[in-house]
């Protein structure tokens, strides 16, 4: 266990926050599924794993790839996130992407 939080923490810093100050300021799609409850820091973390492993492929494909949610819930959190909920502003940052992609799991 000290090793995942160990690889979290470079993700994150003590505090939740992205350890990095490079990364943007906006929030990004992974933790806006964390703010809303939906994923937690770790489900995230192992995610961005299959995502780095994946170039090219779209968070929600991972999250849903290990099925941490289903893709409809994804597609709606999205919409959410992008602004296409009522009443719902696009977050700064959030991409327009393409339809889903397979994603292969390796363990």
């Amino acid at each position: 266990m000290g090793e995942i939080h160990r690889d979290l923490n470079e993700y994150f810093g003590p505090d939740g926050r992205a350890a990095d100050d490079d990364l943007p300021t906006a929030p990004t799609f992974g933790s806006f599924l964390v703010d809303v409850g939906m994923l937690n820091r770790y489900q995230l973390f192992q995610a961005l794993q299959v995502q780095d492993q994946s170039p090219g492929t779209r968070l929600g494909d991972c999250i849903a790839a290990l099925g941490f949610m289903h893709q409809i819930e994804l597609e709606t959190l999205h919409q959410r996130y992008a602004g296409g909920g009522p009443g719902d502003g696009p977050h700064p940052g959030a991409p327009r992407t393409s339809g889903p992609r397979a994603v292969t799991i390796e363990r």
